[in-house]
């Protein structure tokens, strides 16, 4: 309790911030390319995401790296702070506006009630099925 009887309030540390699953497409740009991912969860400070479109470019994903992230028609710049096989993720240089979480939230919400898959999903069929046509 500080001096005028009421408690401070504390801000949430970066990863303590509450993440929002989604199941939404999008393009991550870096210097050594653009790779196709899945978003799968996005919070004003950041996101994890998992590589769909496996390419050399994965390779150059490094924490540290610069990246910019688009999904429908948002685009957010930060740097990578992890990385572990197809997956990573991306600390933001700004905040993510409130607006643009909800109106994540919808979009992914309306790919899902319109039967579509989550990106990760969507890639692991096209795998299933190309392995199969070529008798793997």
């Amino acid at each position: 309790m500080n001096a005028q009887g009421s408690y401070p309030l504390r801000m949430p540390s970066r990863r303590g911030r509450s993440r929002l699953k989604t199941c939404l497409n999008a393009n991550v740009i870096s210097l050594y390319g653009s790779i196709g991912a899945a978003l799968l969860d996005i919070s004003l400070t950041g996101a994890k995401l998992q590589i769909i479109s496996k390419r050399r470019v994965a390779e150059g994903l490094r924490p540290r790296e610069r990246v910019v992230i688009s999904w429908v028609s948002f685009e957010v710049m930060g740097s990578v702070v992890w990385t572990h096989s197809d997956l990573f993720g991306v600390r933001f240089d700004e905040f993510v506006p409130p607006k643009v979480l909800i109106a994540t939230r919808d979009l992914s919400d309306e790919v899902m009630a319109q039967g579509g898959r989550p990106a990760v999903m969507q890639d692991q069929v096209r795998r299933a099925v190309r392995d199969w046509v070529n008798g793997r």
